[in-house]
């Protein structure tokens, strides 16, 4: 996990530190065009900001966390489909990924991303339930493929805030290849001798929340925390009678991107918040 908090480091300060460093300071300030802002930013221009309202591009690079809620591994409840707190802390792995945006209107974008994560459980971190003493593990390595609908949250008109957030679902594919572990020797005659076939390639629907905060030179960082629906029992390539629900996995992911083609809606919230930096009264 201390891979991770660096990681998220790596991307995080060097986005603010880009974001920041053509403020540079100086002594008084007139409330006239800054020689660095903008084309769009000017006396002439500022209220001609042109374009669609909402539509525009973004993409860029994703990194987080991957979880996996399967019947090996768990801590009481066994890997119960859709129940998040049923997650091992150990086994968390990373997750990176690429995606591209483009925003509709006011509520909606549809957003496409490819991402690859580790997956891994193990009953060794399972103490007092049953799965202990059987003491399977496994690992996976995925690469999800998919598209997403996401639905923004009306916001105030008169403060132009450049945070934004949203919800989301969406349909996708993703490759798998389980690989698991048994410590006990009987247990590994068993499985041995009765192999299971499985599809290597299965449907996810991802369901998420998310937000992003804007830059008035259009670098944006958001977060954003996804629980992936799957129809198959195979994603630690084991299942039992008991089982009460397919596998599942989630994703816990802080993005950084750059507006492509940015809308008239972005532009004016950026020009609100360069020009509070620029523009200040004496």
């Amino acid at each position: 996990m201390k891979k991770f908090i660096f990681f998220i480091f790596l991307l995080i300060i060097p986005a603010i530190a880009f974001s920041q460093g053509h403020r540079k300071k100086s002594g008084k300030r007139k409330k006239t065009h800054h020689k660095s802002s903008p084309k769009f930013m000017s006396n002439k221009n500022k209220h001609k900001y042109g374009g669609n309202k909402y539509t525009e591009y973004d993409g860029g690079l994703t990194i987080g966390t991957a979880s996996s809620l399967t019947d090996i591994g768990g801590k009481k409840w066994a890997g119960r489909d859709f129940f998040m707190l049923d997650n091992q802390f150990n086994t968390t792995n990373i997750a990176v990924g690429l995606f591209a945006r483009k925003r509709l209107d006011k509520h909606f974008a549809v957003n496409g991303s490819l991402d690859y994560a580790g997956l891994s459980g193990s009953d060794l971190y399972s103490p007092g339930t049953s799965r202990f003493n059987r003491g399977k593990s496994f690992t996976n390595k995925i690469v999800e493929l998919s598209a997403k609908c996401e639905y923004f949250l009306p916001k105030n008109k008169r403060l132009h805030s450049p945070l934004d957030y949203f919800g989301y679902a969406g349909l996708g594919v993703f490759y798998q290849n389980p690989k698991v572990v048994d410590s006990n020797p009987e247990e590994a005659i068993i499985s041995s001798t009765q192999p299971v076939k499985f599809s290597k390639i299965q449907l996810t629907m991802p369901i998420g929340i998310g937000f992003y905060y804007t830059f008035p030179n259009y670098l944006r960082v958001g977060m954003d925390i996804g629980y992936r629906k799957t129809f198959t029992d195979y994603m630690d390539g084991f299942t039992r009678p008991a089982s009460q629900g397919n596998d599942c996995y989630f994703f816990t992911m802080v993005n950084v991107a750059y507006v492509f083609k940015a809308s008239s809606r972005t532009k004016m919230s950026a020009y609100r918040n360069y020009s509070k930096k620029f523009f200040r009264k004496k």
